[in-house]
């Protein structure tokens, strides 16, 4: 506690001596333009449910090198890597599990069908315009797996004119990271951007090294001026050591990750097509063990959505969409699976000023596998005056079993479950946002979630540990409060906060959900002056359970950690900065057996032509 109150107070003695020229960057900014809430393009203050958008500036002045980084602050959000920079890591959303997430790459899922999950150490930051996070469920607009929310990670558009950026980082353990994007309009109606990086890590541990490349490109063709063509593709490459907990070492474990995927956009003012192919490959091979093993996944995907207005009360979205998984593995054998799905949503202003707006929602899907699903959600924004934001939502969700869930095989310790039932959900919220003399934003929000038939890996037999591991569906509910601020004090300083307090439980067993800490803070404070600008951030994260029956003998404790990042730009277009992890060289973990770094400093170069 004595730590935490002497980084609060460093806060307060900036606060008085330091004074700026520049302006501050809201993280907390009601004006900012989203899409993820409604599929359709509204302020952020214009919706009525739960939604972060991380910026493009935000990004260029974050520590962070891929997008799992990047949204670790983010209230209501809990990452919890397994180790540094390439390594698998969970991101729960309000008490979540991470396959409730969906993560959408310019709105296609990324999503693996084998395991539910996304390697965010895999999406790197190089092509990144903004993330938006919509917190809460939304399959009413999206399907399955958009049980805890959203990540839509939307990229670079091709520039109007040539641009160059360039960028370059060495840090500790010998970690270094090159980046480029580069555009041009080629003429006036053809355009491209081509980004790709270069990172590589020696780790922090034995055997935990890494190295990954990244090339993506995005071609637009104008057909007139207000539709265009959009063509794009990605492809990585990378390989990272599996070091294995602390308690079970594996000093040559090895994992190759190689993904490519392309996507063909025709956007129009009243509608959009979109055709999508991804496919990935993952090698694991353990020499010490004797094991290997290699997966292959292929998603095909077609989604077309349209709007219109139908008088001057209502805006109707409306869309299908069509979407196959294919798995090959030498765990799982030959799966797949094929979802299509109608959905229709209506924005009404009830008082013609846009001062009352509710929106009704109903999506209807349909698996091969686990049959149909119908998902309503309603909800009201109330602007009282101009700085002051009420809204309110409900909504019913679902997420899907994904095929290592069912079809896992039984090796006599773990296997898959074949009977699971889809989780379905109930969720609540209720939020307020308020300006106040454009020196304070502030935003709280209560949230609760009800799911039946939640999937969790766990003894087949409560009773005794070491019976087998299975999933099975249980009863969950998640409840807390999400409280965001960002405090001008004077032009070119300013201070934010979040706190995100979750209650998460297993109803059968009448226990906390592991991996959720009750209580998470964020802390820090921008300052610009001049060419310098310098940036504080603490987090301050509470206890964990790491076994479902809660005992006081696996629990992760609690920890602080304080980031920092000092820039200065002695020409145009050229960046200089410095930046530090965990500067108070903690011992810490967010996975059990799992350590992470002390101290880790950076230091780089950003050029923009």
């Amino acid at each position: 506690m004595l730590r935490r109150n002497e980084l609060v107070l460093g806060l307060a003695v900036l606060t008085l001596f330091l004074g700026g020229v520049t302006s501050a960057q809201a993280r907390l900014d009601l004006g900012e333009v989203v899409v993820t809430a409604t599929r359709t393009e509204r302020l952020s203050s214009e919706v009525p449910v739960s939604v972060s958008v991380i910026t493009s500036q935000e990004i260029e002045e974050s520590n962070a090198r891929n997008v799992g980084e990047l949204l670790s602050e983010v209230p209501g959000i809990d990452y919890n890597p397994y180790g540094s920079l390439g390594a698998q890591a969970a991101l729960l959303i309000r008490g979540s599990e991470a396959d409730e997430v969906l993560v959408l790459l310019d709105g296609r899922p990324l999503n693996n069908p084998r395991s539910g999950l996304v390697n965010f150490s895999n999406l790197l930051l190089e092509d990144v315009e903004r993330v938006e996070v919509l917190r809460g469920p939304a399959s009413s607009l999206y399907g399955a797996n958009a049980l805890g929310g959203v990540v839509n990670i939307i990229t670079k558009s091709a520039p109007q004119e040539l641009t160059l950026d360039l960028a370059t980082s060495y840090g500790t353990y010998n970690t270094r990271v090159y980046r480029f994007s580069q555009g041009k309009k080629v003429s006036e109606k053809v355009s491209y951007v081509l980004s790709g990086s270069l990172n590589s890590s020696d780790g922090h541990r034995n055997n935990s090294d890494y190295e990954a490349k990244n090339l993506s490109g995005k071609l637009e063709y104008n057909l007139s001026e207000d539709s265009k063509i959009i063509l794009s593709a990605n492809y990585y490459k990378g390989e990272v050591g599996v070091p294995g907990s602390s308690g079970w070492p594996l000093p040559r474990a090895r994992q190759e990750d190689e993904n490519e995927n392309l996507n063909f956009l025709y956007r129009h003012p009243l509608f959009r097509i979109q055709v999508h192919q991804d496919e990935g490959r993952m090698d694991y091979r353990n020499p010490d063990m004797l094991m290997e093993s290699s997966h292959e996944d292929k998603k095909t995907g077609i989604d077309f959505q349209s709007r219109f207005n139908w008088g001057e009360k209502h805006l109707f979205t409306f869309g299908f969409n069509s979407l196959r998984d294919e798995v090959e593995s030498t765990d799982i054998g030959q799966k797949e699976g094929e979802t299509s799905a109608f959905f229709v949503q209506d924005e009404v202003d009830l008082l013609d000023s846009g001062g009352l707006i509710l929106t009704l929602g109903v999506r209807s899907e349909s698996s091969s596998i686990y049959g149909v699903q119908t998902n309503p959600r309603l909800g009201i924004l109330y602007r009282l005056g101009e700085d002051t934001r009420i809204r309110a939502s409900l909504g019913k969700a679902y997420a899907a079993p994904n095929f290592n869930d069912l079809y896992w095989p039984d090796t006599g310790f773990v296997a898959g479950n074949p009977d699971l039932k889809p989780e379905e959900a109930w969720a609540y919220d209720l939020g307020i946002e308020h300006r106040l003399f454009d020196i304070l934003e502030t935003r709280i929000s209560l949230f609760r979630s009800d799911t039946e038939d939640m999937i969790l890996w766990g003894p087949q037999d409560a009773a005794d540990p070491f019976s087998k591991w299975v999933p099975l569906n249980v009863d969950s509910s998640s409840q807390g409060l999400e409280l965001e601020n960002e405090l001008y004090l004077r032009e070119g300083l300013s201070l934010f906060c979040n706190y995100t307090y979750l209650r998460a439980r297993n109803k059968d067993l009448d226990k906390f959900l592991i991996y959720r800490p009750k209580n998470k803070g964020i802390l820090g404070m921008r300052y610009a002056r001049g060419k310098s600008k310098l940036s504080l951030t603490g987090e301050c994260v509470g206890k964990r359970y790491t076994d479902s029956g809660n005992g006081e003998e696996n629990v992760l404790e609690e920890y602080f950690l304080l980031g920092a990042r000092v820039s200065h730009n002695p020409g145009e277009g050229i960046e200089l900065f410095l930046s530090g992890e965990n500067l108070l060289d903690r011992d810490y973990q967010r996975q059990k057996g799992y350590p992470l770094p002390g101290i880790t400093l950076s230091g780089g170069l950003n050029i923009k032509f």
